[in-house]
């Protein structure tokens, strides 16, 4: 296993890899950045590399407060 410091947003990994994981990545992006660092990830593959983006439910909707389950009564 390998990892690389960088900034996805900005480029693709130095090197390419069989597997890049995104988790807790995308939904704290703007959409903009969020597409960029999708598009960077994908370019950072070997052929038949596989994208895993993972993280849902981490967020409320601003992006900026932790998700807040509703009270189910």
């Amino acid at each position: 296993m390998e990892f690389e410091i960088g900034d996805i947003v900005q480029a693709p990994s130095a090197t390419t890899h069989d597997l890049a994981i995104l988790k807790a990545v995308i939904q704290v992006l703007s959409p903009q950045d969020a597409a960029a660092a999708i598009r960077n990830a994908h370019a950072s593959l070997n052929s038949g590399g596989r994208l895993f983006i993972s993280g849902v439910g981490i967020l409320n909707d601003d992006r900026v407060s932790p998700w807040k389950p509703s009270s189910i009564i």
